[in-house]
């Protein structure tokens, strides 16, 4: 039996946050870096905005290890 992605979708929901989140990073890693995948006009512009911003020095860029454990303290912090 082949997984169709609804189904994958409705047992995702079933897991807890982190574990939703650690599969969600890993499918879209997974996603080829080619061109091929088409995100449409809007999303490509703020893609374009946010490098611009990267590379023009206007927004600080953080480690993975520090924005992960940003995103933990945030996530500990709502739910307390």
């Amino acid at each position: 039996m082949a997984l169709r992605a609804d189904d994958v979708y409705e047992a995702g929901l079933k897991l807890a946050s982190d574990e939703r989140a650690a599969v969600a990073y890993r499918l879209l890693d997974s996603l080829p870096d080619d061109e091929s995948v088409d995100f449409g006009a809007p999303w490509r512009e703020i893609f374009r905005r946010r490098i611009d911003e990267v590379e023009t020095g206007q927004v600080p860029l953080v480690s993975g290890r520090e924005s992960q454990a940003r995103v933990q303290a945030l996530l500990a912090e709502l739910r307390a």
